[in-house]
């Protein structure tokens, strides 16, 4: 949604239709279950979703934790399409490569490489729990590659105190989170902001209370 806002999608008369292939489907379905009176319609293409007639379930087999290889050119070289196609531009195939692999440590030594998707998501994966656990407030937040977490607090239209104990609450499980290899200081500063806007810093004493 905000990719439509930031391309002005919502500026004409006619609000914009999102399609989503594959994997994109689940989340073309969770933001029309969200946001579908903003839009149009949504498409969703080549997507393993079933009617509400015919449940399905998640495969009920064992996954093997991924192979960990020496270097990242070792991991690229089994990076393969699927199902198999040509690509006549490799830079195009090389660059989902590089960003489907993470660094990792060997339990052989040193570090290794592996790759970032976890094949057990199908065992958990359910687009209507999600939905309903979003609308009743559920967030999921990570940290990037710097250590900075971003995560949403509300909207501009809530009351100033729910953004404050949403901003409390979103901090102790940050702090939650903290493994128990972590040295130092864990939560260094925390800044608001709106999405497209400046940040303001926020005292962490304040918020703690």
């Amino acid at each position: 949604m905000a990719v439509c806002e930031d391309a002005g999608f919502f500026d004409g008369e006619e609000p914009p239709i999102i399609v989503g292939h594959s994997f994109g489907g689940f989340i073309t379905i969770l933001t029309g279950a969200l946001y579908g009176e903003r839009l149009a319609g949504t498409v969703i293409v080549d997507s393993p979703v079933n009617p509400p007639d015919r449940p399905g379930g998640p495969p009920n087999r064992q996954f093997r934790p991924h192979r960990i290889y020496p270097t990242l050119e070792a991991a690229m070289e089994r990076f393969r399409l699927a199902p198999p196609q040509p690509c006549e531009n490799r830079y195009i195939v090389d660059y989902i490569a590089r960003h489907s692999l993470k660094q990792v440590a060997n339990p052989e030594g040193g570090m290794g490489w592996t790759w970032k998707f976890d094949p057990a998501i199908w065992q958990r994966f359910n687009i209507g729990d999600m939905v309903r656990e979003i609308k009743a407030g559920r967030i999921e937040f990570r940290n990037d590659k710097t250590g900075v977490v971003h995560g949403p607090v509300g909207k501009a239209s809530f009351a100033p105190e729910k953004i404050a104990e949403n901003v409390r609450a979103f901090i102790k499980a940050v702090e939650g989170a903290k493994p128990d290899s972590a040295k130092g200081t864990y939560l260094r500063s925390v800044y608001l902001t709106t999405t497209m806007g400046p940040s303001i810093k926020v005292s962490t004493t304040t918020t703690q209370q």
